[in-house]
């Protein structure tokens, strides 16, 4: 099983999207990403582009107690004022569920005396007709990712 670079982006400016397009077929992909916001960030993740009602997840803030979500259009996952770090791996099989686990660090406020937020997250995507081809994440925050943030992939069969 050999890794290699599905591909990258950076934001060569400020933006409410970073997205990879991915030209092959990998049944494993493992994405990286360092999210720099310029304001507020809402921040979801789409597959494929697809919009429909065919996402769900279960999440966890800081150690916190386990929150789910289903039947959504996308796939909400965090909401920071700060840098974020991320790695993630998704499945997809075709004729299968493509399913995602993720784990977030967000740098919280500037000093030491502050500890950085954490999320582990699971979540599904409930489309069996086409395997990843797209992973976008999407800001419906008020402000923007900034100069320099990046999505980069690796896959295998």
């Amino acid at each position: 099983m050999v890794w290699a670079k599905l591909g990258s982006d950076t934001l060569s400016g400020t933006a409410d999207q970073v997205a990879l397009d991915i030209s092959t077929t990998e049944k494993f992909i493992q994405y990286f990403y360092h999210l720099i916001e310029s304001t507020e960030i809402f921040q979801h993740i789409e597959l494929n582009s697809d919009t429909g009602t065919n996402y769900a997840r279960r999440y966890s803030s800081n150690g916190g107690t386990d929150a789910t979500q289903t039947s959504q259009s996308d796939m909400q996952w965090t909401q920071y004022f700060r840098d974020q770090f991320e790695i993630g791996y998704i499945i997809s099989i075709d004729a299968e569920e493509k399913l995602i686990i993720a784990f977030n660090v967000g740098a919280n406020t500037a000093s030491a005396s502050n500890a950085p937020t954490r999320m582990e997250i699971t979540a599904k995507h409930d489309q069996t007709t086409n395997p990843v081809n797209r992973i976008e994440f999407n800001n419906n925050g008020s402000g923007d990712y900034a100069t320099g943030s990046n999505l980069s992939a690796l896959g295998t069969d």
